[in-house]
């Protein structure tokens, strides 16, 4: 052992002081490029993706979130990471990361500031809860990126009835009001037509609309009007006669109608105007004032027309008394042999017309009772003060007169104006009776 030792450092000393320096050199030089590459050989390569930026970089990061630190990123609790912080990298692997943008999100005038990392305003009212329709309203459009700071608006539709033009459906809307809605939905109104509920309504869920369609038309209607009966005193004729002097005639009017329909359907009408297009003409009746002895004299008609003689012989006998002539059994005969039906054409008229008077030739006020059976005849055809039975009208007293009531023609009193425009014009039996 003790020769060895001394060969070995024989054999030392005798190397040269420079090949020592350089063996001593290669070996440091060995061992850092030993550890240099032992080094290199356990760092990672990764691709990560920062703010939509992607890159390859290689790293002795043990962690994501070594590496982010490493990359002077400082993630906040509302950034995206994927995967997340903790995770330990390995080669080939891909890191996402992106920055939150707070912006400001006005939801029906109330404003929140919320963080976000999704990429258009679109995913981020999603992201928000809310389920879009096209009906939503939204400022910025929805396909805009995020930026930070940005301020979107957002009012969401709501879901109501709308009931127009004979048509009811769903309808979707983010308008404030009813009004800003048919403006919206291109629904014009006419100056008449009417909304419930109105306008200024605040657009809400739920709510039913309807629009009703209202016009407004001028129907010109003529009627007949009554005309005045003036007595006048005649000295010449019997007392409790009285005769006609001038038979009167009605007048005519236009009575002007404003007929209000809504949705096509009539529900008012009101008289606005009034002409007279024909004046009546006077009935003048004149009252005998004559004081006579003779009896027979005053029980002459009274009715208007009258104009008959003080009694009629039924025998051509000179023998014949007047006691005969009156006995009950042969004046009751003639009245049931002479009763007879006539067919005439029948009108309606009623006496609540503007400007009537309400009173009959004969003096009957119609005004007193609506129901009163009371006709216009033509005398020269039904005596006035007789008693008739018109068909579909029944029993009636002929105690009125009209300008167009002439031959076989009859003007029947109803109680309104609207039952004589509906009677019309029709052909009746009517039967004197007395």
């Amino acid at each position: 052992m003790d020769q060895l030792s001394k060969h070995v450092d024989l054999t030392n000393n005798r190397l040269p002081l420079q090949t020592k320096t350089f063996l001593v050199v290669g070996l440091f030089i060995a061992l850092i490029l030993f550890f240099t590459g032992l080094y290199e050989w356990n760092k990672k390569s990764v691709t990560i993706n920062v703010n939509g930026e992607e890159s390859v970089i290689t790293t002795h990061a043990q962690s994501i979130e070594e590496l982010l630190l490493g990359l002077d990123i400082n993630v906040t609790e509302h950034d995206l990471v994927v995967p997340h912080l903790e995770t330990e990298l390995s080669d080939d692997m891909n890191i996402l990361y992106k920055q939150a943008h707070v912006v400001t999100l006005e939801v029906n005038d109330e404003q929140v500031q919320v963080p976000t990392t999704v990429d258009t305003i679109y995913d981020f009212i999603k992201e928000q809860g809310y389920d879009y329709r096209s009906e939503d309203q939204l400022v910025p459009h929805g396909d805009a990126a995020i930026e930070d700071g940005l301020t979107i608006t957002y009012k969401p539709s709501v879901e109501f009835h709308f009931a127009y033009d004979g048509t009811e459906d769903t309808y979707w809307s983010a308008s404030a009001t009813v009004a800003d809605f048919l403006k919206e939905a291109n629904v014009e109104l006419g100056e008449e037509d009417r909304v419930e509920p109105s306008l200024d309504e605040v657009l809400k869920e739920g709510l039913s609309i309807q629009l009703i369609r209202v016009e407004k038309v001028t129907d010109v209607i003529e009627e007949s009007t009554a005309y005045e009966t003036i007595r006048e005193n005649d000295d010449t004729l019997k007392t409790g006669v009285e005769r006609v002097v001038e038979q009167g005639e009605r007048g005519k009017q236009e009575l002007h109608y404003e007929i209000t329909y809504e949705n096509g359907e009539e529900i008012s009408r009101k008289v606005i105007d009034t002409k007279m297009v024909a004046e009546p003409k006077e009935r003048v009746i004149a009252v005998g004032t004559k004081e006579e002895e003779a009896k027979q004299f005053i029980a002459e008609t009274k009715t208007a027309n009258a104009t008959a003689t003080a009694s009629q012989p039924t025998k051509t006998s000179t023998s014949s008394s007047s006691s005969e002539t009156n006995k009950p059994k042969e004046t009751s005969q003639p009245k049931a042999t002479q009763a007879k039906t006539i067919q005439m054409t029948a009108t309606a008229y009623s006496a609540e017309c503007n400007g009537c008077s309400g009173v009959t030739a004969t003096g009957i006020n119609l005004l007193n009772d609506r129901n009163m059976k009371v006709v216009a005849v033509d005398p020269s055809v039904i005596p006035l003060g007789s008693r008739v039975h018109v068909e579909g009208y029944g029993e009636a007293i002929a105690g009125d007169t009209g300008g167009a009531i002439t031959g076989n023609k009859i003007d029947l009193h109803v109680p309104t104006s609207s039952e004589a425009m509906s009677y019309g014009r029709k052909t009746v039996n009517v039967t004197i009776l007395d």
